[in-house]
């Protein structure tokens, strides 16, 4: 048996890394109250603020995702061989006793430290396309989370695989399970909730792109609400074009409530992130896709067409052969006045939820730590 186990969880750099890791850890707590977490991620100032606030230590190592450019690939080599060897000394010096990987570059650069200190490791692999770290590293580890049972087939076939699912925070599981009220906010209209993401240029992108579209099917938004998160540093130039577009919306930079915004959402626009489709299939919001184009080996792609075959969500593509504003109006033209079809799915997305994740990941962590055994003898 483990003596005072300490969990290292890696991650981070993306909210849709963070998220997932902390759900993780609240079931942890609660499972095993005497178990020491550690958070590493990449030091970004909100991610730090959201562990921390979590009540969990946090940490940073350099990493750096796969290069596009040569000037990129200077800082890939550089960052990620001294986040190796930080990692190696943080899981030495912390006792390590296993390290989830969450996916990003932090949870690369800590499982491949992991692999050669021999200590422990899981991942979880969140998109429906492999990562590459877990396609190397996967026959290693003691479990490769995925998030859809076809994803194994991109793994070696010795990878002991566990199907689980994408943890979701907690308020997302009660939203699920009838605890806090259902999808829709049909007392005060319908309400279309449209998640830019919060990456800078690419966010503008999109910002752009609904507002054109939004105007190109104003005739049907009669009994809509609008509610827009635009993404830092994106508020001001979206409200202005709503205003030039002659359009009424409710703009923020970042929604903190955001699953209470779901619950009272009829439909959404939004990226393909692995967390972000895992919390509204927990929800049940049908959803309108917009993959990022820029993700490396395309692994939004994959997410929404994962949703979409499963009859959740419909998707448009960001470089498709018309203008992503064409391909919006189109889809909102169709799913603004149908009810019904939102209703389908909206079933649809709910059927294939996994609001237990968050519970499976912990047990399975908890089970390696030998701490389930424990419990059960106290």
């Amino acid at each position: 048996m483990i003596l005072s186990p300490h969990l290292v969880i890696a991650g981070g750099g993306r909210l849709g890394n963070l998220f997932p890791g902390l759900a993780v850890a609240q079931r942890l707590g609660e499972l095993c109250p005497q178990l020491e977490l550690t958070f590493v991620g990449s030091g970004d100032a909100s991610e730090r603020h959201d562990a921390l606030t979590a009540c969990h230590n946090y940490l940073s190592v350099p990493a750096h995702a796969l290069p596009r450019s040569p000037l990129e690939s200077i800082r890939y080599l550089t960052d990620n061989t001294a986040g190796y060897w930080a990692s190696r000394w943080l899981l030495g010096e912390k006792k390590a006793s296993l390290l989830l990987g969450l996916g990003g570059p932090v949870s690369g650069v800590m499982a491949r430290a992991a692999h050669s200190r021999c200590v422990p490791f899981v991942l979880l692999e969140q998109n429906a396309r492999v990562s590459r770290t877990a396609r190397t590293l996967g026959r290693h580890a003691e479990a490769v989370c995925l998030a859809h049972s076809d994803a194994q087939s991109g793994l070696p076939v010795e990878s002991p695989l566990v199907v689980t699912g994408v943890p979701t925070r907690d308020e997302f599981s009660q939203i699920h399970s009838g605890a806090l009220p259902a999808t829709g906010n049909h007392e005060g209209g319908k309400q279309l909730l449209v998640l830019a993401g919060a990456n800078g240029s690419r966010s503008d992108v999109l910002n752009r792109g609904v507002v054109a579209a939004l105007a190109r099917v104003r005739k049907n938004l009669d009994g809509w609400r609008i509610v827009h998160q635009a993404g830092r540093g994106q508020l001001q130039a979206t409200e202005l074009a709503y205003q030039a577009a002659g359009l009424d919306a409710l703009v923020v930079s970042q929604l903190d409530e955001i699953a209470t915004a779901y619950a009272a959402s009829d439909l959404t626009i939004c990226r393909a992130g692995a967390s972000t489709l895992a919390e509204l299939q927990a929800v049940g919001l049908p959803a309108i896709v917009v993959p990022d184009a820029t993700v490396v080996d395309d692994h939004q792609a994959a997410n929404a067409a994962a949703c979409v075959s499963a009859g959740a969500a419909v998707m448009v593509a960001e470089n498709g052969p018309e203008p992503v504003e064409v391909s919006l109006a189109r889809q909102l033209g169709q799913l603004l006045p149908n009810d019904v079809r939102r209703a389908r799915m909206s079933q649809s997305a709910r059927a294939i939820a996994r609001p237990d994740a968050a519970s499976r990941v912990a047990e399975l962590c908890a089970g390696l730590l030998g701490l389930v055994a424990e419990r059960a003898a106290a």
